[in-house]
């Protein structure tokens, strides 16, 4: 009762008030958004120092930026971080650029990024996960510790992350990753050259049925689907040799970890 009579206050003074649930009972809120009128074939370029980046890709020509704050005070340490969202000829530009050590800080940060699937994305935080719809350009991530997970891909895809897993659901271009510890998950709508390096983790690719490619696999342990009808040296850790008529170079290294190399 002593809540509704403090909410019609603030109304007859004229303060508009915006409830929501859900945020007040997780505590977030959003503390930035924005929208862009964008191309497409334009780039995004994401670098954030922490925090989760999830891109949102749909077919309309408009990008829109949002940034949602959780924990104390969320307001007052997001502008600590120095957070621009910039659109320059055919870049849109989202980073922080935090003037001192945001070390003690009791909030978190979380970035949505909506751009047309034509587009092309360059994401680098210190820390986070890291999720990207489908996409019909070229991706680079780069994270210290987080997973990353991508929708299709259709352009040259490059996956960096000091630990966490990765899945990619379908990737049809030159495909690099390489993470230090975690598994990965790929799978290839047509044969492409792929590489795949992590210090420990299981990896499993999925190719089309019929597909000819060159196989070089080292790991704790190699399993190749015999519907592939591999052609080479097969041991427990490691094979060489070719699916089909070979063809593209399929190269996986993990220290540690299962390999299965399986048709989708």
């Amino acid at each position: 009762m002593l809540r509704l009579s403090l909410v019609l206050l603030l109304a007859v003074l004229g303060v508009v008030v915006l409830v929501s649930p859900a945020s007040a009972q997780r505590g977030r809120e959003v503390v930035f958004q924005q929208a862009f009128s964008v191309r497409d074939g334009q780039s995004l370029s994401v670098n954030v120092g922490s925090g989760s980046v999830r891109v949102e890709t749909t077919e309309r020509g408009r990008a829109e930026v949002v940034v949602e704050g959780t924990g104390t005070n969320a307001r007052a340490e997001f502008a600590r971080l120095r957070f621009t969202a910039t659109l320059s000829g055919d870049r849109l530009t989202v980073r922080t650029r935090p003037q001192r050590s945001m070390r003690g800080s009791r909030a978190s940060f979380s970035y949505v990024v909506r751009i047309p699937r034509r587009f092309n994305a360059d994401i680098d935080t210190g820390s986070g996960s890291v999720s990207v719809g489908a996409l019909d350009g070229t991706l680079s991530v780069d994270t210290g510790s987080g997973s990353v997970e991508t929708g299709a891909v259709t352009g040259r895809l490059s996956i960096d992350t000091g630990s966490g897993s990765v899945r990619v659901a379908d990737a049809s271009a030159a495909t690099r990753i390489d993470t230090g510890s975690g598994s990965v998950d790929v799978t290839l709508s047509r044969i492409v050259p792929l590489s795949v390096e992590t210090g420990s983790g299981s990896v499993r690719v999925a190719v089309p049925r019929g597909a000819d490619a060159t196989l070089d696999l080292d790991g704790g342990t190699v399993r190749i689907d015999d519907a592939l009808g591999f052609d080479g040296r097969r041991e427990r850790r490691e094979a060489q040799g070719r699916i089909g008529r070979g063809g593209e170079r399929i190269s996986v290294d993990t220290g540690s970890g299962s390999i299965s190399i399986s048709v989708r």
